[in-house]
């Protein structure tokens, strides 16, 4: 496999969970709100991949995190240029005066990628490329809490997971017009891609038990093929 990378290949988080100062507050010199924030940024642009007769395998099997507990995230990826990422950001103020905030804003750029796979010149055939990315058996079995989990199989792909939670308790119970404020923002553009394929194949798979029984926040990507691109984002805020 022959892989170029031209110009840009970029993956930013911003994470934010932290006290917020809030102003004017009749009851306090200072007041605390919960505030959680996600800023994600995915970019893949002029990039060059000519595949001949590769094979890219990755795999999650057997009992890999079965029973785990709490903030997860699983990347799997066979192929090029593949971004994957997970983030989470919490927050929590007790007895607040303030309210609570959480918000995500992700963008997914991809723009002037190009992919061959297997090619015919000058009287001679070039095979393409297999990829297979997969997660099987019991793989994550009962697991409970944010999960993330991003699974891709070719080149190109674009894949997150994003959480934001803030929660807010106010001063003994007292009503001091604490509010919530939850709120996701997600950006995909795709652009000037070009995928030239021969006897290629992609085969991305969750399969058998994997995630039986599973519980909680879970967002799943799965992709096979090129320039794809999957976001789950979940924003909670709570006040009381």
């Amino acid at each position: 496999m022959k892989t170029k990378l031209t110009l840009i290949a970029l993956a930013a988080s911003t994470l934010v969970a932290a006290p917020a100062f809030a102003e004017g507050d009749y009851y306090c010199d200072y007041c605390d709100a919960a505030t959680a924030s996600v800023f994600d940024l995915q970019i893949g642009a002029f990039n060059s991949v000519d595949n001949n007769n590769v094979t890219n395998s990755a795999s999650v099997n057997n009992k890999v995190l079965r029973d785990a507990s709490g903030n997860i995230g699983l990347n799997v990826a066979a192929g090029s240029n593949n971004q994957q990422a997970n983030a989470a950001a919490i927050a929590d103020a007790q007895f607040s005066f303030g309210g609570a905030a959480a918000s995500i804003v992700a963008i997914q750029g991809s723009g002037y990628n190009n992919t061959t796979d297997g090619y015919w010149y000058d009287y001679y055939w070039y095979y393409g490329t297999t990829n297979t990315a997969s997660m099987n058996d019991q793989a994550l079995k009962n697991v409970k809490g944010n999960v993330g989990v991003n699974i891709a199989a070719g080149d190109g792909n674009q894949q997150k997971n994003d959480l934001a939670t803030a929660n807010a308790s106010n001063w003994y119970g007292y009503d001091y017009g604490d509010h919530a404020e939850a709120s996701t923002e997600a950006y995909q553009v795709s652009w000037g891609n070009t995928t030239s394929s021969w006897d290629t194949s992609n085969t991305a798979s969750m399969n058998d038990c994997a995630m039986k029984n599973a519980s909680g926040n879970i967002g799943v990507n799965i992709a096979a093929g090129s320039g794809n691109q999957q976001f789950n984002g979940l924003s909670l805020a709570s006040s009381h």
